[in-house]
């Protein structure tokens, strides 16, 4: 009996070993793998958009359609329904291209830098994105301010 228990003990201790060693991919590669996905390509549309914490209904509407290259760490993006006025094309220009924040090789899957210079927060999900990002003053322009962007995929 007394060898039994041991060899079971022993046993248990071997299997947990082994299932703690095969942890598999760093999270993060899961996570940059994933968000890479839902950008490769499809279509998001406005799910709601804020300036300075105050929403923004001209934007009803408003959709981007998204691609990635994972080979050429770059992407592009084209919008359609932004409003007309004056200014709206600084916070999302017609077409454009993006990357990943992040050094070469290791992505930042939060940060997106779009080709216009703005820096942009993203929260991604298989259905969702959300797009943050700071439109700076340029003397007394409408559209200046925090952004937040919602999107449903």
């Amino acid at each position: 009996m007394k060898k039994t228990t041991q060899l079971l003990t022993t046993l248990v201790f071997l299997s947990l070993s082994i299932f703690i060693s095969c942890g598999g991919s760093d999270p993060v590669d899961i996570d940059t793998r994933d968000a890479q996905g839902v950008l490769a390509s499809g279509t998001f549309n406005e799910n709601g958009v804020s300036v300075d914490g105050g929403t923004r209904e001209e934007w009803e509407g408003f959709s981007i359609t998204m691609s990635y290259n994972v080979d050429t760490d770059q992407g592009t993006f084209s919008s359609s329904g932004a409003p007309t006025n004056d200014g709206a094309a600084d916070v999302w220009p017609s077409s454009g291209t993006w990357t990943f924040g992040g050094a070469a090789g290791a992505p930042d899957v939060t940060t997106i830098m779009r080709s216009d210079g703005v820096e942009m927060t993203a929260g991604i999900s298989a259905t969702a994105l959300t797009l943050g990002f700071t439109i700076p003053d340029a003397g007394g322009r409408t559209f200046d301010g925090d952004w937040s962007f919602a999107f449903n995929k």
